[in-house]
């Protein structure tokens, strides 16, 4: 379970600024990657599989990846439709699918 995410601000080359990391206490992290999807070393970085297109593999027609509690929606998983109304959808169903899950472990 996610308890804290640390952070840290990047240069315009995108390397690590010194001293401006953070550790932010959360129990849930929700990560907006735009229209192309996330940069493979976001999804890498939670053990998520990748499909053949850099799309993050998830369950037939579901949320859940093969990561126990980590779940993926809009542009960024593979499926067949990319507009912001079947984003905006399956972060709605990606939060259900994950209460479920979070209830589950209660």
């Amino acid at each position: 379970h996610i308890r804290a995410v640390r952070t840290v601000k990047l240069d315009g080359s995108l390397k690590p600024i010194e001293g401006t990391q953070r550790e932010l206490p959360c129990q849930l992290l929700l990560i907006a990657a735009g229209f192309l999807g996330a940069e493979d070393y976001v999804p890498l970085a939670f053990g998520a599989e990748l499909t053949e297109r850099n799309r993050v593999a998830t369950e037939p027609e579901g949320y859940a990846t093969a990561v126990p509690g980590l779940f993926a929606a809009g542009d960024c998983r593979a499926k067949s439709v990319r507009q912001l109304t079947t984003a905006v959808g399956d972060g709605a169903a990606a939060a259900v699918a994950a209460c479920h899950y979070v209830d589950a472990c209660e």
